[in-house]
């Protein structure tokens, strides 16, 4: 009981922030046309459509053929969002870098490759390892990314606010998006040493640690991008 009441507190903040917020940044596209605020908002619903399919897929009680049909649907999702959210990093840090469009770039072939992984054996589940590992370790590498990016931008804002050339809150909220990418990359790396056993499910301590990673990072990307205490200037002046 306590187990499941942890797993639904977690995943279930993490998702229903990850809608919220992706629901309002898509709106914020339908006004501006800005690729950054579409691509984070295809990124977060797709990785809550992946969440919520993944732990149908594992919690449910399917036959075997379906569960590894859901679970392909939360494969798809979760690597689209990654995907998505590599491209709004380029667009958002680093618009003009070769080296960043590049990166970018690989990161989708990669993410692409391994999904098709998925389709050689559509009926595995869980998923093989030579289908789990590729997409953990190219996803945990765009989330990486985005912590790195997030906190140069927090401390290049820092520095500025305190000589009054730049606005605090817009400093903390580069620093709440890098807690919620810390939170994101911290999920990974637990599944990733849970799957080290080879079992392919997830273990009890996986759960709940995972859990506390998807209410820190549901906290930290609904502040990051809509605070309490909106500004007048815009609805969404960083990050995106």
């Amino acid at each position: 009981m306590l187990l499941a009441a942890a797993a639904l507190a977690g995943y279930g903040s993490f998702i229903l922030a990850s809608l919220l917020v992706g629901w309002r940044l898509l709106r914020l596209w339908r006004r501006t046309h800005e690729t950054p605020a579409l691509a984070i908002a295809v990124a977060l619903g797709a990785g809550a459509a992946a969440y919520a399919l993944g732990i149908g897929a594992f919690a449910a009680p399917l036959p075997r053929a379906a569960a590894a049909g859901v679970e392909m649907a939360a494969a798809f999702f979760a690597h689209v969002g990654a995907a998505s959210l590599a491209l709004a990093l380029r667009h958002i840090f680093q618009p003009e870098a070769h080296w960043a469009r590049a990166l970018q770039i690989s990161l989708t072939i990669g993410l692409a490759g391994a999904f098709a992984l998925r389709l050689a054996d559509p009926l595995a589940f869980p998923p093989p390892a030579y289908v789990f590992w590729p997409y953990a370790l190219l996803a945990a590498g765009v989330y990486a990314w985005s912590v790195v990016e997030s906190l140069r931008c927090y401390r290049q804002m820092s520095r500025r606010a305190r000589v009054g050339l730049a606005d605090p809150v817009v400093a903390r909220r580069f620093l709440l998006w890098a807690l919620a990418g810390v939170s994101a990359l911290g999920i990974f790396v637990v599944v990733m040493i849970d799957r080290l056993d080879g079992a392919g499910a997830l273990s009890a301590w996986t759960v709940l640690l995972s859990s506390a990673f998807g209410i820190t990072a549901a906290v930290g990307i609904s502040l990051a991008f809509f605070p309490a205490r909106r500004r007048a200037a815009t609805e969404l002046d960083a990050p995106g």
